[in-house]
């Protein structure tokens, strides 16, 4: 199967770039909230001129991802299956290395959607920063965080199931809320 085929059931649109260039220049034309990860092969080329792979590509690509997407996570992805082991300690610091046309790749799609989440997450913290700073100060707790983050990325949502499972949350946000009030003053939230 190829990566795009092998990505759809992880929810993962693959966008590809012939080199680095063009690379960069997706990447900014569409900005970071379109992308959860970047994929970079071992071996590329470094601009729209090359006509050969450059082994010099991926330091390089590393370095100007890093510098331009330092929230995204990075991962690299090889064909190399002799020399893995040799990539992997190389870039440990840097990126995750995968093996192609293994498990390995499902390993790395699992890992960029679960990495994915957690941007998503972040996204909506900073897109409703007044309304969770109580969470930053400590007033609640971060299972109420974690409930109405999923409260929120689900609010539009049609599915019966997931409305049920949003009104739950919503429901203990609101206990959340109650037990804090009567942590803080019985006068203002009785114990009955």
């Amino acid at each position: 199967l190829s990566l795009d085929a092998r990505a759809k059931p992880y929810q993962i649109i693959v966008e590809h770039a012939e080199n680095l260039e063009d690379g960069i220049d997706l990447y900014n034309e569409k900005g970071s909230k379109a992308f959860s990860g970047i994929i970079l092969d071992i071996l590329c080329l470094k601009d729209r001129e090359q006509q050969i792979p450059d082994k010099d590509f991926l330091p390089l690509a590393l370095t100007k991802f890093s510098r331009i997407a330092p929230d995204l996570p990075l991962v690299v992805l090889t064909g190399e299956s002799d020399n893995i082991e040799e990539h992997r300690a190389t870039y440990q610091a840097t990126a995750n290395v995968y093996l192609k046309g293994s498990d390995e790749v499902d390993k790395m799609l699992e890992y960029l959607r679960s990495e994915g989440n957690k941007l998503d997450d972040n996204r909506i913290k900073q897109s409703y920063a007044k309304e969770f700073s109580v969470f930053e100060k400590g007033y609640l707790d971060t299972s109420v965080e974690q409930d109405l983050v999923t409260c929120l990325k689900d609010m539009k949502s049609q599915d019966f199931r997931i409305i049920q499972d949003s009104l739950a949350r919503l429901r203990r946000i609101h206990e959340g809320i109650y037990i804090k009030l009567n942590e803080a003053d019985k006068g203002i939230m009785p114990d009955k």
